[in-house]
């Protein structure tokens, strides 16, 4: 990895981590609503699949040492043991995800490759919104010791409105930033 990227690679990671201060916690589930996947989603579309996943990595990494990046400010590894890692570790792959799905459509040529618009929605659909919630909810019900469809109730069907608010807003940045990518 050369220097650019790893500048790519650092920054992604702190905008993960400003997003994580955006968090607002609901009484009837230990997941709280952040800004996260916005920088997940974000990795995914401005990053190549590699740069996307070790961004979001090293963000992992710094929580896990002890930098307060997790959401409230937060850190250490028992967050990503608990209720929420499942989540917070489907970031690597989201990222990863979202970023072959929009990069696919990018290197696609004639009528069989998908647009670029629908090859980001797309993308931080499947990767910031699908990849995310199902690692996320094995591991809420894995700890919170419930079924899947309680997992499903408190962990995923509450948050839909905002993970659709999350990715219009997500394609709108890169519809501004996309000449970033490259």
């Amino acid at each position: 990895m050369n220097t650019r990227s790893m500048t790519r690679v650092g920054i992604m990671a702190g905008v993960t981590a400003v997003l994580a201060w955006v968090a607002v916690p609901l009484p009837f589930s230990p997941v709280p609503l952040t800004g996260q996947t916005i920088g997940v989603m974000l990795s995914g579309l401005l990053l190549a699949p590699r740069e996307a996943a070790a961004s979001q990595t090293v963000y992992l990494l710094c929580g896990a040492l002890g930098l307060p990046v997790f959401s409230g400010g937060r850190s250490g590894l028992g967050i990503l043991m608990g209720p929420t890692g499942g989540y917070l570790l489907g970031f690597i792959p989201g990222a990863l995800v979202c970023s072959a799905i929009t990069g696919s459509a990018q290197r696609g040529a004639g009528r069989e490759s998908l647009s670029p618009l629908y090859a980001a929605v797309l993308g931080v659909v499947v990767g910031g919104v699908v990849v995310v919630d199902l690692l996320g909810v094995v591991r809420l019900a894995q700890v919170a010791q419930i079924s899947i469809g309680k997992a499903l109730a408190v962990g995923v069907v509450p948050y839909l409105v905002g993970d659709a608010i999350k990715c219009i807003v997500t394609v709108a940045a890169w519809a501004k930033l996309r000449h970033l990518r490259q």
